[in-house]
């Protein structure tokens, strides 16, 4: 489905691309795979096209001063995200802050609505422990935002309930 620029996932294409989003963990000891499984049904995940651009980082770095990113994390890496940000702030003027970080890489304040929920993200593939934070503390209509590349994003927004299924999994782990 189209809603706009963007292409509404279904469960199945969730299931395909989550892989690609998220490192999920493989330990059978976790019961993280089987929680993974529930991501499609407790999100809406849409792709979009974006334009950020190489050279925004430079002026990114100009004006704020250069993410120094952790975890060898590539300067590839590094520039997508200091371009997304001067892109998302500076040309788009979709957040009033955003603020680059590591677990997760940002972190912005919307500009469209003081009571929206604060947006947070990752550069590439972010870590399924981190997404789980991120899950557990979110209510509705809470925004994760993916960027692969300098040509698309994917985002996730919570239906407010995924610390339901976290605690009932956990429940059965630990009984």
């Amino acid at each position: 489905m189209t809603k706009g620029d963007a292409v509404i996932l279904t469960n199945d294409e969730i299931y395909k691309i989550l892989p690609s989003l998220v490192r999920l963990p493989t330990d059978p000891a976790y019961s993280f795979p089987k929680l993974a499984n529930t991501i499609p049904e407790r999100f809406a995940v849409s792709a979009h096209s974006i334009s950020p651009k190489p050279e925004y980082a430079d002026l990114w770095i100009k004006k704020y001063g250069r993410w120094q990113h952790g975890n060898g994390n590539s300067r590839q890496h590094n520039s997508l995200g200091m371009s997304y940000a001067w892109w998302t702030l500076e040309v788009l003027g979709c957040f009033e802050e955003i603020h680059l970080s590591d677990q997760p890489d940002f972190s912005a304040t919307p500009a469209w609505d003081e009571s929206a929920p604060s947006v947070q993200g990752d550069i590439g593939r972010v870590g399924f422990t981190t997404f789980c934070l991120w899950a557990m503390r979110s209510r509705k209509s809470a925004l994760w935002i993916s960027v692969l590349s300098y040509d698309q994003e994917f985002i996730f927004e919570s239906d407010g309930t995924w610390i339901d299924a976290i605690d009932a999994d956990q429940e059965k782990v630990f009984a």
